[in-house]
């Protein structure tokens, strides 16, 4: 088989019209080699195609100039259900590529499909890892990245949306023949979200403002996990080393609204497996106002918690004067999809420039 390398056409923000087919009366496609693949990454809301899928008073913000998503193609065979890697003149085919919003792939990174007959596979993955190898001639491709999330003294700091996205790695594959038709290829979240929202609660009347909220934290008193692996070939994130002692706390996102003012939502990422103790001190926040001054709350759990990949566990609580109770908790699958293939994150607020 030739070393002819798989250009990956990829479309973002609109969907790539297909070469049309050929087809004789069998129904068999007759597929072009010497057209570009067209490779179509959903990665957003239904009806969308965003990093973060941030609603700010209604709209939704999207990819900004400048991030990354890497993808890598394989060629493989499968033998009944066991995918086997082909060798080409000797080596196992691959290459990762990283597409950059708004300018695309390079003019000199053109692939095309290699033959007809056998099996293609095709992986997104985001933060782009740069580290990555560009060609391997490992068969399983078991390539890992490790990394350490983002910390600001002994607490994770999630607390800025650029910050948050350093975190969440997201990740989809796809395998097909060639085919004249678009490849389709979701992606989704390989992290645990926790989101919590405080409303007014009893003790309050109707013309009294809740006091303002100045500080909050997610807590684990036994420790947070910190570090871990983002594995290519399972399409996963594991916690390595176990849990970090000293790091009891996170710093979580709290967007703003249309007006520029602090909305009452927080926003973290944890890794999948972190766990937190029924009856242990959960969410953390002081408030202050004109007349009782600064004032600290803490939410303890009232069931056992251990995070999943790709869930969002969201606590609504409420701030009674003097005390505050759990209202509500929706656990819900994070990754929103659609026939189309788009997957979502529910981060409200303005997206910063990376």
């Amino acid at each position: 088989m030739r070393t002819r390398n798989l250009f990956i056409a990829l479309t973002m923000m609109t969907a790539t019209a297909a070469i049309t087919a050929c087809s004789n009366d069998d129904n068999l496609e007759t597929v072009d080699l010497n057209k570009p693949i067209d490779l179509n990454l959903s990665i957003g809301q239904p009806g969308t195609n965003t990093r973060a899928s941030v609603s700010n008073g209604g709209s939704t913000s999207t990819f900004t100039s400048g991030d990354e998503i890497s993808l890598t193609a394989v060629t493989k065979a499968k033998t009944g259900d066991t995918p086997v890697a082909i060798d080409v003149e000797g080596a196992t085919y691959r290459n990762t590529l990283t597409y950059t919003y708004d300018t695309g792939l390079t003019a000199d990174e053109a692939f095309y499909w290699q033959n007809t007959s056998d099996m293609h596979s095709f992986y997104a993955y985001y933060p782009a890892q740069t580290n990555f190898p560009k060609k391997a001639d490992d068969a399983s491709y078991t390539y890992t990245h490790s990394f350490t999330l983002p910390t600001t003294g002994s607490n994770i700091d999630n607390s800025t949306l650029a910050k948050l996205n350093e975190a969440n790695f997201m990740y989809g594959e796809k395998d097909s023949k060639a085919t004249n038709k678009g490849i389709s290829l979701e992606l989704s979240h390989c992290m645990s979200q926790i989101t919590f929202t405080v409303e007014k609660g009893a003790g309050y009347t109707a013309s009294e403002a809740m006091p303002t909220i100045t500080k909050a934290e997610i807590l684990n008193n036994k420790g947070m996990y910190t570090t871990g692996t983002f594995s290519l070939s399972a399409g996963k994130v594991t916690a390595t080393n176990g849990v970090t002692a000293g790091t009891q706390a996170i710093t979580p996102y709290r967007p703003k609204d249309n007006d520029s003012k602090d909305t009452n939502t927080w926003y973290a990422i944890v890794f999948p497996g972190q766990a937190f103790a029924n009856g242990s001190a959960f969410i953390r926040f002081t408030t202050s106002d004109d007349t009782s001054g600064s004032t600290t709350y803490t939410y303890k759990l009232e069931s056992a918690l251990t995070c999943t990949a790709n869930t969002s566990y969201n606590y609504a609580l409420k701030l009674n004067r003097g005390s505050v109770t759990l209202s509500g908790l929706t656990i819900a699958q994070w990754t929103k999809t659609d026939k189309s293939g788009n997957a979502g994150m529910d981060f409200p607020g303005t997206t910063p420039k990376p």
